[in-house]
């Protein structure tokens, strides 16, 4: 006896059968066969997916991909100093009482696409 079956006295229905208690019915002949057909279908998508993946991992190295970079010069507190290269455009705003004036500096450590 089964030990849910002795705490309960009934049978088990776990919810990955729901059917009626007893003995299970056999696949129809039709059944089967549309699963043979489906399981060669199957294998080649397990497949597909399996080889994308391989490709992925398996990248070959190009040099064209590396960033060249220069070292900041860190502060103890890991801090670094921003300096101006120079000034690549300015504007005056004006509001209503007032106009303020906008340039856009190119910093040394960034490219001229970031500049602000």
């Amino acid at each position: 006896m089964a030990p849910y079956e002795a705490l309960y006295s009934r049978k088990c229905r776990s919810p990955v059968y729901w059917d009626e208690v007893g003995e299970k019915s056999v696949m129809a002949p039709d059944d089967l066969k549309d699963i043979e057909e489906r399981i060669p279908m199957i294998r080649e998508w397990i497949q597909t997916t399996q080889s994308r993946q391989k490709s992925y991992a398996d990248y070959l190295y190009d040099p064209d991909h590396v960033i060249d970079y220069a070292p900041l010069d860190l502060r103890e507190d890991v801090t670094y100093g921003e300096i101006s290269v120079n000034i690549i455009d300015q504007k005056d705003k004006v509001l209503r009482h007032q106009s303020i004036r906008y340039v856009k500096v190119r910093w040394r450590n960034h490219i001229e696409r970031e500049a602000m």
